[in-house]
């Protein structure tokens, strides 16, 4: 029998079944939970009932049809955003969040959203429990009339991904998903990265020390480990390994200047920069996958901002970008 209360195992069930957060996150967020409510839980009982937890789910997955609605919803998702509508998933625990949320985002980074859409924590304990999923959504103006119309695009866009949504054409109003079967998978998504031929490196034999972590399978490595690869080692054994958010790479040169990337999933994208101390800063820029492949085809010898063309100083203070 667990020791935890029946709040502190529904909270566990809901995490787990939500599909976003892996084991490493699942034990911390516990943990921190536990504290506050003044349970004290044994760590090697709350690791083995997040493998259970963990476990149950996976042995569902394997009866879940192929396509789920929330990969539909994912597929949505990613049209929207290109459409130029900012979509969030698991946006904080509350509307104010989401919508706290949602505003940071438009904000932040070189795309102009029109508006956006999201669900929040509640939406998915609600989805988890077989009630539905809630969308909410509005424009970058307090305009009733562009709200609506971002609207009626979040609609056709669930449509065509094969949903059934349902909203009555007000601007206050959700869209609501009643039939929404909540199947998130805990599996990690295919990578992004391709294999790249060897004879494509400006350097193929040229090697660099590394250090990476990869939160989904647990791999990792220290730049006290001594693990040394040439760039063709690093874009073919370690990219493919970039799959959930906050993973990254980095190397160092022969003087001990640094290059590191890593995955920001809410974002979309990659993020590669060179840290100089001096400065209390990064020059760096966002990219596709695509885009850091290319980068690293042609590393320099030299990890300074001068040898990367388009990156932008970042101020650790501020995380701004200078202009």
């Amino acid at each position: 029998m667990s020791s935890l209360s029946q709040y502190a195992r529904d909270t566990l069930k809901n995490w787990v079944w939500s599909g976003f957060y892996r084991k490493a996150e699942l034990y911390s967020s516990m943990q921190e939970m536990l504290d506050e409510e003044g349970e004290q839980v044994d760590g090697a009982e709350l690791g083995a009932l997040i493998d259970t937890a963990l476990a149950a789910k996976h042995e569902q997955e394997a009866g879940w049809p192929a396509t789920t609605d929330c990969e539909r919803l994912e597929q949505a998702f990613q049209s929207l955003r290109l459409a130029g509508i900012c979509c969030l998933h698991n946006a904080g625990y509350t509307m104010s969040d989401g919508h706290s949320d949602a505003a940071e985002m438009m904000e932040a980074g070189d795309e102009v959203f029109r508006g956006f859409c999201f669900y929040h924590g509640q939406d998915v304990e609600r989805a988890i429990a077989g009630d539905g999923l809630m969308l909410a959504f509005g424009a970058r103006s307090d305009d009733a009339g562009q709200a609506v119309a971002v609207a009626r695009d979040i609609v056709a866009a669930l449509q065509q991904a094969g949903l059934a949504p349902e909203w009555d054409g007000v601007a206050d109003t959700r869209i609501a998903l009643p039939a929404f079967a909540w199947q998130r998978r805990t599996a990690l998504p295919p990578s992004a990265f391709q294999p790249v031929a060897e004879h494509r490196f400006a350097n193929p034999q040229r090697r660099f020390r590394v250090f990476y972590c990869f939160y989904g399978p647990d791999i990792a490595a220290e730049q006290e480990d001594g693990v040394f690869k040439t760039a063709a080692e690093i874009v073919n054994e370690l990219f493919g390994q970039i799959r959930s958010d906050g993973d990254f790479v980095g190397l160092l040169d022969e003087e001990g200047n640094t290059l590191q990337m890593i995955y920001e999933q809410q974002e979309s994208h990659y993020w590669v920069e060179v840290p100089v101390v001096a400065e209390q800063g990064s020059y760096g820029r966002a990219g596709s996958a695509a885009e850091m492949t290319e980068l690293f085809l042609q590393l320099p010898a030299l990890f300074v901002p001068a040898a990367f063309p388009g990156f932008q100083f970042v101020s650790w203070e501020n995380d701004e970008i200078a202009e």
